[in-house]
């Protein structure tokens, strides 16, 4: 324990704690006022820490914490107004929208500040579109049809799913504490199937697939929701990840790019265990291919 510390918790007359003879508790510890009236990251530590306990077996208890103030809103006045992109804010559900779409060629450099301070915010969601030109992507490598053609029967191991069901009259989406395994030739073949029948083109909602262990499972489609996910997009679908890269308007916030984490860590290239794959490019919505 520090010094400091143990000077004052001597004169606030702190007393030795029996299963830890060498550190001195003090005997009540009082929260600080929290001038702001919203939550404020940079200074919660100040305000909103639990307090020390009397005695370190005892814990913390929920009664001794304090609720926090709401977070800030995102007022319009706060938000750039270049013309080349377009904000919005729910303050219901905390989404933070960009829309880069109005100018295929111009990104405001105030735009771009403004994304990365909103995603670096714990407090809110951040939704942008127009980032990658969509005009120039190549529609034959963006759809399921590709990745079951290119890896075929290589089976991918991280498909989470989502179970769905109506309650009440109102759908509810359950995340199933399972990781599933399956072919891309298969997952194709959900993907276009679950197309066709929420469109009302196929019946028949009940799919079966064999797993890399050779065990059947059996499944409906309408009702449960594949991602696939983790998938390294540059060893296995290179042509989709030199189209991706060649049409993305901000490079730098993909995986291994000039403002991804892991490039503050280390100079000259990527840590172990990251491969810069395009795993936050969710492939599952992408369509079956015509």
């Amino acid at each position: 324990m520090d010094d400091n510390i143990r000077r004052s918790t001597r004169s606030k007359g702190g007393s030795k704690d029996a299963n830890h003879p060498c550190l001195l508790v003090p005997p009540y510890y009082h929260y600080k006022e929290d001038p702001n009236k919203t939550y404020v990251e940079e200074d919660a530590e100040m305000y909103h820490n639990p307090p020390l306990p009397s005695k370190y077996e005892g814990g913390v208890l929920s009664k001794d914490l304090r609720s926090i103030p709401p977070p800030p809103d995102i007022l319009p006045s706060i938000m750039p107004d270049t013309g080349h992109c377009e904000w919005s804010w729910d303050p219901r559900t905390r989404v933070v929208h960009a829309d880069f779409s109005l100018s295929a060629t111009i990104m405001d450099v105030k735009d771009k500040k403004f994304l990365f301070l909103m995603m670096e915010r714990d407090d809110v969601t951040v939704i942008s579109s127009g980032i990658v030109s969509h005009p120039g992507l190549k529609p034959s490598v963006w759809c399921s049809g590709y990745i079951g053609q290119v890896l075929d029967n290589e089976f991918h191991h991280k498909m989470r799913r989502f179970d769905t069901s109506m309650v009440g009259g109102i759908q509810k989406c359950v995340e199933c504490d399972i990781m599933m395994s399956m072919n891309a030739h298969d997952y194709h073949s959900y993907v276009t199937k679950r197309g066709n029948v929420l469109a009302g083109r196929d019946k028949e909602k009940m799919m079966s697939y064999r797993d890399h262990k050779n065990n059947t499972h059996c499944f409906d489609v309408e009702k449960t929701i594949l991602y696939m996910i983790d998938l390294d997009v540059e060893a296995l679908l290179p042509a989709l990840y030199t189209d991706f890269q060649t049409h993305m308007r901000l490079p730098g916030i993909t995986p291994g790019g000039a403002h991804c984490m892991i490039s503050a860590v280390r100079n000259g290239g990527l840590l172990e265990g990251c491969t810069g794959d395009i795993s936050c490019c969710d492939l599952t919505s992408l369509p079956a291919c015509r």
